[in-house]
């Protein structure tokens, strides 16, 4: 049979025993909060990245028909012209 200090000793070790595993299921869940933010700071860097994409594709296109503007030729002294 256990003494007095043993027994003690083991409601102490119990003790710290719950307390880090509260601790643990704290950072557990901490980490699996600190994923989802990350996955959906992803997703919004990719829908960033396609509306980036996007916005080059127009503005090529929008160059294109510039170009093709005989009226409009891209050049400096024409474009800055046109501006005042």
């Amino acid at each position: 049979m256990l003494n007095v200090s043993n027994k003690d000793n083991t409601a102490e070790l119990l003790k710290l025993i719950l307390k880090l595993e509260e601790r643990l299921e704290r950072q557990e869940q901490k980490t699996a909060e600190m994923k989802q933010i990350i996955s959906i700071m992803r997703d919004e860097l990719q829908m960033h990245k396609q509306a980036a994409a996007n916005m080059a594709r127009e503005m090529d296109k929008l160059h294109e028909k510039i170009m093709k503007n005989k009226k409009y030729p891209l050049s400096n002294e024409n474009w800055s012209a046109r501006l005042v």
